[in-house]
């Protein structure tokens, strides 16, 4: 049986559209332009193991990163900012832990430590997020 994971970014993209406190999304890993406080999310990788005799037990790994700027608010305020919007993400995640039935489970979310990025923009404050999504695939 195929997977496609086109699958889980529509689902990761529905979540993201439903929490409040972000303005903007994209699914793509660029330095967002405008939109504060944006999000972006990117597929990082793929790993799989025999699990059973039957299934594959493959794990799809995203980063997420939460993204606001300094300038309007100050660096203390936005990396408050930045911390509540990455607790709203956690809530919402877990919230739905299957991704409306796409996936068997999503592993607990762990977040980096808060980065500061300089860009012609102006100065952003960044969390990256690691999202693991956890399928069991049947063997062909």
């Amino acid at each position: 049986m195929s997977f496609e994971l086109s699958t889980i970014d529509t689902q990761i993209s529905s979540i993201l559209s439903g929490i409040s406190t972000i303005q903007t999304y994209l699914n793509e890993d660029v330095i967002p332009q405008s939109g504060f406080p944006a999000v972006t999310y990117q597929f990082t990788s793929r790993s799989g193991e025999a699990y059973l005799n039957t299934h594959n037990r493959e794990e799809f790994i995203y980063t997420l990163k939460v993204w606001f700027e300094t300038q309007r608010v100050g660096k203390s305020e936005a990396v408050r900012i930045t911390q509540d919007i990455v607790s709203d993400l956690f809530n919402s995640f877990q919230a739905n832990i299957t991704l409306n039935s796409t996936v068997d489970f999503i592993r607990p979310m762990n977040a980096g430590t808060v980065q500061e990025i300089s860009h012609a923009h102006g100065d952003l404050i960044m969390v990256p997020v690691e999202l693991v999504c956890v399928k069991l695939v049947a063997w062909a």
